[in-house]
């Protein structure tokens, strides 16, 4: 009897250590996620997870895909090329307009990244400075959208200032090669222009204080389809959240080396990013302006600002942190 005993252990022990290797050794299943995102400091919380371990504990074996843009990715989102994709709020209310098939999962991160650098060899010294002075920008983008609601504050005209369309490739030489008075970057092309310019820079945080929002984005079907994925996955991000918190300056050195970035670059910026999970009504509020912004420069053929409230899916965040959810509605 003993010896039948020691026999049943021995297959159930084998079993188990061959059935449990692709699950770790908490024997929580380990699922693939392709999450598409661009190569910038706002995805620190994607740096974290990976290398501190966060997707692996909780059983999700993450593949990242880089991106140029927020464009680019929901591209990628719909062809179904990923399963989740992080972009700024902006181009979500292009997707909106176009009734595009996406749900907002939750926002990883509030940032203030875009920046007006003017030149003061051209006279540029305060705001008021900017008019009549040619200023370039990504035409029909949030630097546009920014740069509109920063010259109202200073109570200059858009149809007062000269604004060219620029495509930044190179943007330390940017200045040297165009004939621009000002232009809007964002991180981290911007603190490229600010040093190549040094002391000749006069530069505005162009957002006003209306923060961008970082996006982690899935369409309908997945979302609904991938509830318990989802939330391990948002557990994830809380634990990056969490650890950036705790370690700031071993978290830079991450994304520093990483993105391949300057030293000393990201102590300048790096107060600017501020990681938790949330879905409040600042977001419904800003992209409701961006989307009266588009409609108002005829970057839409639509006339209505979209339910946002449609391509918002909190039934993932609020099982991770309900207190996270303070969406009228919702």
């Amino acid at each position: 009897m003993k010896r039948t005993v020691l026999i049943v252990l021995a297959f159930l022990i084998g079993i188990s250590l061959v059935s449990g290797s692709p699950e770790g050794n908490s024997g929580q299943k380990t699922d693939t996620v392709i999450i598409g995102h661009s190569p910038i400091e706002a995805a620190a919380d994607y740096y974290v997870g990976e290398e501190k371990g966060f997707f692996s504990s909780n059983g999700i074996n993450v593949i990242r895909k880089e991106y140029d843009n927020g464009p680019a990715v929901f591209k990628a989102l719909e062809t179904g090329e990923i399963d989740l994709g992080a972009t700024s709020e902006f181009p979500l209310v292009t997707k909106a307009f176009e009734k595009a098939d996406i749900k907002v999962l939750a926002s990883t991160v509030r940032m203030d990244y875009m920046f007006l650098v003017g030149r003061k060899d051209r006279g540029i010294n305060n705001g008021a400075d900017l008019t009549g002075k040619s200023i370039g920008v990504s035409m029909g983008t949030a630097a546009e959208f920014y740069l509109g609601m920063f010259l109202e504050l200073q109570g200059i005209s858009v149809q007062n200032v000269s604004l060219t369309n620029i495509n930044i490739i190179q943007p330390s030489s940017f200045f040297s090669q165009t004939e621009f008075d000002a232009a809007v970057f964002f991180q981290p092309y911007a603190q490229s222009v600010i040093d190549s310019l040094g002391d000749n820079a006069t530069v505005w945080p162009v957002q006003s204080n209306q923060p961008a929002f970082g996006l982690l984005s899935a369409k309908q079907a997945w979302a609904k389809g991938n509830h318990e994925l989802a939330t391990r996955i948002l557990k994830a991000f809380d634990q990056s959240h969490a650890y950036i918190k705790a370690h700031p300056e071993e978290t830079a050195r991450l994304v520093r080396n990483r993105l391949k970035l300057p030293e000393g670059y990201l102590a300048a910026v790096w107060p600017n990013y501020r990681f938790a999970l949330s879905l409040d009504q600042s977001l419904i509020m800003a992209m409701e302006d961006e989307a009266r912004w588009m409609i108002a420069n005829n970057l839409t053929t639509e006339t209505r600002v979209p339910n946002f409230l449609d391509y918002i899916y909190t039934d993932v965040l609020k099982s991770v942190k309900p207190g996270a959810v303070k969406i009228v509605g919702k």
